[in-house]
């Protein structure tokens, strides 16, 4: 707070902070955080701001730069990156519980995803014409997943691992064929550890990545 305020008596044309609440708890950084905030629209002086803490950069930020190895992986607002991210490196940054990536490839009727290991097919949007047997990750948000009947059409079969909560939101973490899988709902889970569900998906909500490059394929 000493240094803002030695900062700001020089009127600057630009602020820049350099990971500043990395050495405070919790609960003092939640607040200095929203006094940086309030600091910004009062003065309307351009910040720059430096983390490595995706919720400083979601809740602080009007636009985020995203660098790896020193190169800008995606520039956006936080909910464009969030949305669309342009790599997995950036969707595997923004977001926690950390988005889901699953191996799996594009059926030949191009509507749908095969997921060899369970031989799942799952529905995705258009706009993957010529795309058939490419080999993709599927991103996908754990608030965009849900649990199912084992049985359920399209459903990924899974055993609950462990279930966590803070009170107001509830995370499932399932083991299934393709690895650890996320849930994240602000329902209560009656799930215990052991049971096997099935687990289905927004189909509108996913994201294609090439395996290859690891950037996000555009339906066209």
């Amino acid at each position: 707070r000493v240094a803002m305020g030695r900062a700001i008596v020089r009127n600057p044309a630009v602020f820049l902070f350099d990971e500043p609440l990395s050495n405070l708890d919790a609960k003092l950084r939640s607040q200095v955080r929203g006094e940086i905030r309030d600091l910004h629209q009062r003065l309307k002086t351009t910040s720059v701001y430096v983390t490595h803490d995706q919720v400083e950069a979601m809740t602080m930020g009007q636009k985020i730069v995203v660098l790896r190895d020193g190169r800008m992986e995606q520039v956006g607002s936080p909910l464009d990156l969030y949305d669309t991210p342009n790599s997995v490196f950036v969707a595997g940054f923004i977001g926690s519980p950390a988005i889901n990536m699953i191996k799996a490839s594009i059926s030949d009727d191009e509507q749908t995803l095969l997921i060899p290991q369970t031989q799942t097919r799952i529905s995705i949007p258009k706009g993957y014409a010529g795309m058939k047997g490419r080999d993709v990750l599927l991103g996908v948000r754990p608030e965009y997943l849900t649990l199912a009947d084992l049985d359920a059409p399209g459903s990924i079969p899974c055993i609950i691992n462990a279930i966590e909560s803070t009170g107001s939101d509830t995370t499932v973490i399932c083991d299934t064929e393709t690895g650890k899988v996320l849930i994240s709902s602000k329902q209560r889970s009656q799930v215990r550890p052991g049971e096997r569900m099935g687990l289905t998906m927004q189909h509108d909500k996913a994201l294609l990545f090439d395996t290859a490059t690891e950037r996000r394929i555009e339906a066209h």
